[in-house]
């Protein structure tokens, strides 16, 4: 496995969905709603799959979404943590 990272602007130009056609599948760890869900997109779209790790609060926490079925059923409902 050959893994390359970047550290930049989701919304540039260099990552259109060109950038990501290149890709077998996507690590994500972004910082925002609007940028993951521009990077779910453009995985949807391309079918690939994507593992996203983010955070929430004060909560880590990984999905993998490998379809639209998946992303629209499972993949991003929010899991009430208490904290203690």
């Amino acid at each position: 496995m050959n893994i390359i990272s970047h550290c930049s602007n989701i919304f540039e130009p260099d990552f259109g969905i060109n950038f990501f056609k290149q890709f077998d599948v996507v690590f994500m760890a972004l910082d925002n709603a609007e940028a993951r869900a521009y990077v779910n997109k453009l995985c949807m779209i391309l079918d690939l799959p994507l593992l996203e790790a983010g955070t929430t609060g004060y909560i880590g926490q990984v999905f993998r979404i490998f379809s639209l079925h998946n992303f629209l059923g499972h993949a991003h409902q929010k899991r009430r943590v208490k904290m203690l």
